[in-house]
């Protein structure tokens, strides 16, 4: 659902870009030349996986259109993707977390916006996987069925203060919209959406003082949730091999880009050896 989502707004940035930057109103009138800029102003201004989500649309779009017979030429085809280099994802620090907790106080729905960042730390959930949960799959459960990427169902843990949380804004919630059956709903009874949430994550972010209010790009995002949910974990010591299957990880090789070990530990880690080894 997120992946189609995604793929309809990419087009839609597409035909934004040739008709109202180009000035093109027909596929016809498209050249090489207009598809290497627009790929050019991609990989300016956007990260690599998002140039290379992009790009892939479009070369679909004009397989189809050259299959179709609506043009002479596939011009994206030799278009190759951005590198990318992968990087350690960013996560909150616990002091961060309750700082972006505080900063839900006084906004309008901070309630269920808490809530949500709460849940999302908690259980390592996608901001997808979180916004398709239902009334019916949180009431009085120790555990919650989720369908993630693949169309793959895991079991989510709820802790025992998590159920509590869950249970407060349930009592809340329930006296709102009995018609929408989604846990999470706007002002206007309708399912929460994706950008909805983050839009309010960088208001989230900016009072709590952890981006400037200038900034363009805001780190502070609900993935980033589930990037310090892993990080805790293993911060505590779980087990890599638990940590993938809390996160719904096909490859245990996704899951190893959390496994970090911050500075300090490192430092104790190696006076420990020298004064073993020296003594």
């Amino acid at each position: 659902e997120l992946t189609i989502y995604n793929y309809s707004k990419d087009l839609g940035k597409f035909e934004y870009h040739i008709r109202k930057i180009k000035n093109i109103t027909d596929t016809g009138q498209l050249t090489a030349k207009d598809i290497e800029e627009y790929f050019y102003h991609l990989k300016t201004t956007q990260k690599e996986t998002t140039t290379n989500r992009r790009l892939s649309v479009v070369k679909s779009l004009f397989e189809y259109l050259l299959d179709h017979k609506l043009i002479l030429e596939n011009y994206a085809k030799g278009l190759r993707h951005a590198k990318i280099v992968r990087k350690k994802p960013r996560y909150l620090t616990v002091e961060q977390y309750k700082s972006l907790l505080e900063a839900t106080a006084g906004l309008q729905q901070g309630q269920m916006y808490k809530t949500i960042i709460i849940m999302l730390a908690n259980t390592g959930l996608r901001i997808s996987e979180l916004l398709n949960l239902t009334l019916d799959d949180v009431r009085g459960s120790d555990v919650i069925y989720v369908t993630g990427k693949g169309k793959k169902e895991r079991p989510v843990e709820i802790s025992g203060a998590l159920k509590e949380d869950i249970g407060s804004f349930l009592s809340f919630r329930e006296k709102l919209s009995a018609k929408v059956p989604y846990l999470f709903i706007s002002s206007w009874n309708r399912k929460l959406s994706v950008d909805r949430v983050q839009d309010t994550f960088r208001i989230l972010a900016v009072k709590a003082g952890l981006i400037s209010a200038k900034t363009k790009a805001n780190w502070v995002t609900p993935h980033v949730l589930r990037h310090s949910f892993a990080s805790w974990l293993n911060d505590e010591g779980i087990d890599i091999k638990t940590i993938q299957e809390l996160l719904g990880h096909s490859s245990i090789t996704t899951t190893q880009i959390y496994t970090h070990i911050d500075r300090k530990k490192r430092v104790e880690a190696v006076r420990k050896v020298s004064e073993k080894i020296s003594s």
